[in-house]
């Protein structure tokens, strides 16, 4: 069965529209056997456990690359500016470690506590540059409001400052 049959064999109320928008040809044969519905079912249920499995597969994959990204681009965090980017974007590196931080899965999972944090950390971040603090580098105090810029970033909306709800 030609994936093109199988959609056209779904519950779609205009089945000879959807077929010329899926740009196949129109057969209306439709079976009405016990055997091939059996073979339908599993055939959506093997294509909805495969996207599954794909879905899953790309979120693991970003997470996995931005936490590789964090990891190695810690050592050496530029001096922090709340209207710049941390990474060049005049090069392909900077624009990608830039775009697999932002996409990143974790970001999801932050909890409100810590998006306060984060937030109040920005606010208040030239006091915290200017001081010397002699218990924290400065690149851990630049990662630091790096991070904390990702996460407000994520979870905060740019125009009305509300909280995206996940």
């Amino acid at each position: 069965m030609s994936l093109c049959t199988f959609r056209h064999e779904l519950l779609i109320p205009n089945r000879k529209r959807m077929l010329r928008l899926l740009g196949c040809k129109s057969s209306l044969r439709t079976s009405s056997t016990n055997a091939s519905s059996t073979t339908k079912h599993q055939f959506v249920t093997s294509e909805l456990t495969s996207s599954l499995v794909a879905c899953v597969a790309g979120i693991v994959t970003v997470a996995i690359g931005s936490s590789a990204v964090e990891h190695y681009s810690s050592k050496s965090c530029p001096e922090f500016h709340p209207n710049r980017h941390r990474f060049d974007q005049t090069t392909f590196q900077g624009r990608y470690c830039t775009m697999i931080l932002n996409c990143d899965p974790q970001l999801l999972l932050i909890p409100e506590e810590k998006c306060q944090k984060a937030k109040q950390l920005l606010s208040e971040y030239q006091p915290i540059i200017s001081s010397d603090n002699t218990s924290r580098s400065s690149n851990e105090v630049y990662r630091s409001l790096w991070e904390a810029q990702r996460i407000v970033t994520a979870q905060y909306h740019p125009d009305t400052g509300n909280r995206i709800p996940a």
